[in-house]
């Protein structure tokens, strides 16, 4: 058994075969700049039914790295026990991936990646400084990027929104990056869609601090049919957490919106940024039928009970995939 790190990476995969070795190489650079500290590298293959299993074994053993492989549902260790450990399970889903990993891992601080970013690489230091300097404090969020230079007008568009949202004040936790300390969450419930929002609700803003220092790549939805999912996920997981909790999430949700005015908003963006945002205006409306669209959808498969997770294939690019 290793002994305890004082944190683990914690990775959740679905089929990431075009993208998660990338993601690795960055986690291994961020990694590196933590040298004083221990850590480990969990990944929670949920579900895959492509090659993602093997591009972690070929990525940890051409690199010269521990390598571990461990079914859920065989004997499997309670604990990682490798520098890159891989736990197989065959339930699909993020929340149960996400428990799994969490405790399963060896840290006392969870540093939570998604299979498809790029990370800075002082990101990881930076979220723990924040931790180790704030003891109070439950959870530390990164914010999210567009990788630039690459993509068509909506990846442009998408990429401006994510821009404007990383630079809102209110504190929270982006899915994407975010570190947590392991006590903070027993679990989250199997089924919830919005696993960042629900823990954002749970840990709360007063306990959650943002880091702006702390960046992660992800490509957007480039395509209009991605973009219409993408929203349509974000309502059923909206409605999902307002009927489970009611109040509660509400009072979250008016706790970290973004009261910024519309000058405070453009004032983050660049001014080639502002430019194309007014040459493109005729391409906001396209995107309001959208979101109008993907909300009567939502609506109808909540009150069906089609309460499910979509794959949003675009943000698998060669922006950020593997070669």
């Amino acid at each position: 058994m290793r002994k305890s790190s004082s944190f683990s990476v914690c990775i959740p995969a679905h089929n990431e075969e075009n993208c998660i070795t990338r993601t690795l190489d960055s986690v291994l650079d961020a990694l590196k700049v933590t040298e004083a500290r221990s850590g480990e590298i969990i990944i929670c293959a949920n579900a895959c039914i492509d090659q993602t299993i093997e591009r972690v074994r070929l990525w940890a053993t051409g690199r010269g790295l521990g390598f571990r492989l461990h079914a859920i549902e065989g004997p499997a260790p309670a604990k990682a026990d490798g520098f890159v450990t891989v736990f197989d399970t065959k339930k699909p889903g993020k929340p149960n991936a996400w428990n799994e990993l969490k405790d399963r891992a060896n840290g006392e601080i969870l540093i939570f990646a998604d299979a498809d970013v790029l990370i800075e690489r002082n990101a990881f230091a930076l979220l723990l400084k924040a931790l180790e300097e704030n003891p109070g404090a439950l959870a530390a969020g990164a914010v999210v990027f567009a990788p630039p230079g690459v993509g068509n007008a909506l990846y442009r568009r998408t990429a401006i929104k994510m821009k404007e949202f990383a630079r809102k004040p209110a504190p929270y936790i982006n899915g994407p990056l975010y570190a947590i300390r392991r006590g903070a969450v027993e679990s989250v419930p199997v089924g919830i869609i919005g696993e960042d929002a629900y823990l954002s609700m749970v840990v709360g803003p007063k306990n959650t601090l943002k880091v702006d220092g702390a960046v992660a790549w992800q490509v957007p939805p480039n395509t209009y049919g991605d973009y219409f999912r993408r929203r349509t996920r974000d309502n059923l997981s909206d409605m999902q957490l307002k009927s489970l909790y009611g109040e509660r999430y509400l009072a979250f949700r008016a706790a970290t919106s973004d009261t910024r005015s519309k000058s405070e908003r453009l004032s983050t963006l660049t001014c080639s940024e502002r430019v194309f945002k007014r040459i493109t205006f005729p391409q906001i409306w396209l995107l309001k039928l959208l979101d109008k669209m993907a909300e009567k959808k939502a609506r109808a498969m909540f009150r069906a009970g089609d309460i499910r997770w979509y794959t949003i294939s675009s943000t698998k690019t060669a922006a950020n995939g593997d070669k």
